[in-house]
C-alpha cells in the first residue's frame, strides 16, 4: 500500500489496513535505517577511521510527517560522521556501504516472497 493517509481513503476499513501496514512499515523502516547506518561505521571502522551516529531532531520531525501524510521518506533522522582524514576511495566506499546494505536487505526480503 502506497499513498499514505490519501490512499487511505478508497479502503472500507481504513484504520484496520494502516493499523496492519503500520506494524510491517516500522520493522521495514527501522531495519533499513539500522544496517544503512551501521554498514557506514563498520566500513569507516575497517579503514581505521572514528565514525559515530549522530542524530538530527528535526529530520526525525521532517521524515515521520512525509511518511504519515505522503507515504514515503526523502530525510534522514541523523548521519553517520567519519573522522580522521578519509581519503576520496576510502571516502566512496564508506559513502556506497549503507545503499549497498539496503540492497542487500531488499533482495533478502524479495527472496522471501
Amino acid at each position: 500500500m502506497s499513498g499514505g493517509l490519501i490512499g487511505l481513503i478508497r479502503i472500507k476499513d481504513p484504520i484496520g489496513v494502516l493499523i496492519y501496514s503500520l506494524k510491517f512499515s516500522i520493522i521495514g523502516i527501522l531495519t533499513g535505517f539500522f544496517f544503512h547506518e551501521l554498514s557506514h561505521k563498520l566500513t569507516a571502522r575497517r579503514f581505521g577511521l572514528w565514525a559515530e551516529y549522530r542524530m538530527f531532531p528535526a529530520g526525525l520531525l521532517f521524515a515521520l510527517i512525509l511518511g504519515i501524510f505522503f507515504g514515503f521518506v526523502v530525510a534522514a533522522p541523523g548521519a553517520v560522521n567519519v573522522w580522521g582524514g578519509a581519503r576520496r576511495f576510502e571516502f566512496g566506499r564508506i559513502a556506497l556501504a549503507g545503499p549497498l546494505a539496503n540492497i542487500m536487505i531488499g533482495a533478502i526480503t524479495m527472496m522471501g516472497y
